[in-house]
């Protein structure tokens, strides 16, 4: 199973943008960008802003920098790759907890299944999670109500 996803270069437009914009070089930047990630170019097309507002909006940027710099509505392109092939992935809130141990898999047919994939032990205190607030984090700044 493949997963999919569309992407917008934009590109500049004006004086400035037809004397630095390499629009060949600015595709294969960005879809050698994507191929690292493990994304394939499948298509791609000119992209045709046919909004009149946004086509306004760009007159008048190109009026106001004297013709020098507007944008340009650019490419769009389609990359998809293959979908992996893992479990779902775990939230961090489940790994908070000092005593996490995995279990072998029941068949996926069982009633126990997901239960049985991951064992918590919630006797043990648990550990604040990496991203969690401090004392002098946001929940300090709040009045302390006396009881």
């Amino acid at each position: 199973m493949s997963v999919n996803k569309i992407v917008r270069i934009s590109l500049a437009g004006g004086i400035i943008g037809s004397t630095f914009t390499n629009p060949r070089k600015a595709l294969e930047e960005h879809i050698r960008k994507e191929n690292l990630q493990g994304w394939r170019a499948v298509h791609f097309d000119h992209h045709r802003d046919n909004n009149a507002l946004m086509s306004l909006l760009r007159l008048l940027t190109l009026i106001f920098t004297g013709g020098l710099w507007t944008w340009s509505p650019g490419y769009l392109v389609l990359f998809e790759r293959e979908k992996p092939d893992s479990p779902l992935p775990m939230h961090d809130k489940y790994l908070q907890h000092s005593h996490v141990t995995a279990k072998p898999s029941p068949p996926h047919g069982s009633s126990d299944h997901l239960a049985a994939l991951l064992e918590v032990d919630l006797s043990q205190p648990a550990k604040p999670a990496p991203h969690a607030h401090s004392s002098s984090g946001p929940s300090s700044a709040w009045p302390k109500r006396s009881s």
